[in-house]
């Protein structure tokens, strides 16, 4: 498609006035963030060892996906199982996007019913991983079949599930060699039915997943993104513009009307007599307003912002619980996107809490990386274990082999369905900000949801770029700015402890960050854990020699809700945190809520 055939399909709403140019001395070129670039060493000894973590960490997934699929999977075959069982009702719902039997063929649409399929050496149960699933085949530009990928119909998490994990390319990517024009979206459902309609369409299942190297399939042509309507689509669409413009002529960027989740949502409340209408106007629309821009009108966003509010009202947009219910209550139901502090002097139990939160998580489906920089993987699976185990099995028990072998076996059968979602990384000088954000976008690709990603701890972190040479209070507030943008990019709740000083070990409230202000500022949840009732260091040092120890979580600053604190007993032997019955607000303890 061209200019000029596109102007004859929306000629009736078909409007070039364009703004005014960017304002004088704006970057027109958005610099590379920490997150979205490229790992900051320009070394090539450093950029070959963080290609192998990254690698290793893909073998990682790998392995977990080899254990749940089956040997030797004809995937030309499993295409034509899935198109075969296409429902009556699936096709209907498909038509009624616009999205003819001809597409349907073409593409080789089908639709996972759930009943075993056994074409292959060892059957193993496909049906149970995409059942009510539309399954979209994806091939590289050669046509060669690389991927199916399941599309939930209804509110299914997540949304899409790939059946190999390793998407390397996008959903349609032969259509851009023959168009200056394309269309650019987040959901399949909504790139199919933009195909069905005669546009040329490509999709990435979920726009996290939007890669950077993928821009210069775009060289010279005029973009159009249709991402979700909603506060993340929203952050979303802004990133992968920014991608865009160093590559193709123009971008534009479709804004969705209120009430309209997407553009399929869009085109089935329209109708079919209304749908092309409707996507004409949006397209008119997005030429008047022009190309992107670094510095748009709220108007644009107004609509994203009030589908946001419906589905939060709506209450489908819950926080992931913490496992501690009283803490769940002060964050609002749980962790959202945004970056979260958890500070404490050493031997407060940082670490445990994190672990305790990390395999709650994880045991509510919820894919978590847990990034640990002082800590060995074997010594947080003995706090695991022993949790699990109970008062019979402590920690130690576990570290020295002196436990009771039966009862470790049993808990680790246990913990097995846990750690199905949980990676833990053994961190390295070599584990930045960067390759964490590689390792996010890996398992958003493998698991179609962004994960729980905690790190153990924000001191340990290595330096990079200007950070090297800096002062520790510097390379703190660098590090939470990178941890920040990771968190907002990819849309996930990043989990960091940080450590104080014994200085401020009997302070409460902000006091507790005073040596620490910049990581206070930035993140968007800071809590503390301080020994209960200290008020001496003396008392401090006796009391953390007792077990359990009596401690408090405190959320000094929550930029979207109350504080409070949170009693707890830390049982260090078991390595485990218990809650006392009752919690402070932010009115028992006399402070507001935080809103900078």
């Amino acid at each position: 498609m061209n200019r000029d055939e596109l102007s004859r399909r929306i000629k009736p709403r078909f409007n070039r006035n364009r703004p005014a140019d960017p304002l004088p001395g704006q970057d027109p070129v958005p610099a590379l963030s920490p997150v979205a670039g490229q790992p900051g060493s320009q070394d090539p000894a450093g950029q070959e060892a963080l290609r192998q973590e990254v690698l290793a960490f893909a073998r990682r997934l790998a392995d977990d996906r080899r254990k749940r699929l089956p040997v030797r999977v004809n995937l030309d075959h499993l295409v034509e199982e899935y198109h075969e069982r296409l429902t009556p009702s699936v096709r209907e719902f498909l038509q009624a996007l616009g999205i003819s039997q001809a597409i349907i063929d073409e593409y080789q649409l089908g639709f996972d019913d759930g009943s075993r399929i056994g074409f292959t050496e060892d059957p193993g149960q496909l049906g149970a991983f995409f059942r009510g699933r539309l399954i979209v085949p994806v091939r590289d530009p050669g046509g060669r079949l690389v991927e199916l990928i399941g599309r939930g119909l209804r509110d299914e998490a997540p949304r899409y599930k790939t059946l190999s994990g390793d998407l390397d390319v996008l959903f349609n990517q032969q259509v851009l060699p023959d168009t200056d024009i394309c269309f650019l979206s987040d959901d399949l459902t909504d790139a199919l039915a933009l195909i069905g309609r005669g546009y040329p369409a490509v999709a990435v299942p979920g726009a996290a997943n939007f890669r950077e190297e993928w821009a210069p399939l775009f060289r010279g042509k005029e973009v159009f993104i249709a991402f979700e309507n909603s506060d993340a689509g929203r952050k979303h669409r802004e990133r992968v513009a920014g991608l865009l413009v160093r590559t193709a002529s123009e971008v534009y960027r479709l804004t969705l009307p209120e009430g309209a989740k997407n553009l399929a949502d869009l085109f089935l409340k329209a109708g079919p007599d209304q749908a092309e209408a409707q996507l004409a106007g949006l397209i008119a629309q997005a030429l008047q307003e022009g190309a992107y821009s670094r510095f748009p009108r709220d108007s644009r966003n107004l609509p994203a912002f009030l589908e946001e509010f419906v589905r939060r009202h709506e209450g489908q947009l819950e926080g992931c619980s913490t496992g501690l219910a009283s803490l769940d209550r002060i964050l609002l139901g749980g962790l959202r996107e945004g970056l979260y502090v958890l500070a404490g002097i050493p031997a407060s139990g940082k670490t445990t809490l994190l672990r305790q939160m990390a395999d709650h998580v994880a045991a509510q489906g919820v894919p978590v990386i847990f990034i640990s920089l002082e800590m060995s993987a074997f010594e947080l699976w003995a706090k695991s274990i022993s949790r699990l185990a109970g008062e019979t099995v402590g920690v130690a028990d576990i570290l020295s082999g002196r436990a009771d072998a039966e009862v470790v076996r049993e808990a680790n059968l246990e913990y097995a369905a846990i750690a199905e979602n949980l990676w833990t990384v053994e961190g390295t000088d070599r584990t930045t900000i960067p390759l964490i954000a590689e390792y996010v976008h890996q398992t958003v690709n493998e698991r179609g949801r962004p994960p729980v990603v905690v790190i153990d701890y924000l001191q340990r972190l290595p330096a990079e770029g200007q950070a090297r040479g800096a002062d520790q209070r510097q390379r703190d507030s660098l590090a939470v700015l990178g941890l920040k943008r990771l968190a907002r990019e990819h849309g996930c709740p990043v989990v960091v402890a940080s450590t104080l000083s014994r200085h401020v070990a009997l302070e409460t409230g902000l006091e507790l960050f005073r040596e620490a202000e910049a990581v206070e500022q930035t993140a968007d949840v800071a809590m503390a854990l301080r020994v209960r009732g200290a008020r001496t260091r003396e008392e401090l040092d006796a009391q953390l020699r007792q077990d359990p120890v009596p401690v408090e979580l405190e959320v000094v600053k929550n930029r979207n809700g109350t504080l409070g604190v949170v009693p707890l007993w830390f049982h260090k032997a078991q390595g485990q945190f218990t809650e006392e019955p009752t919690t402070r607000t932010s009115r028992e303890v006399g402070a507001g809520c935080t809103s900078t």
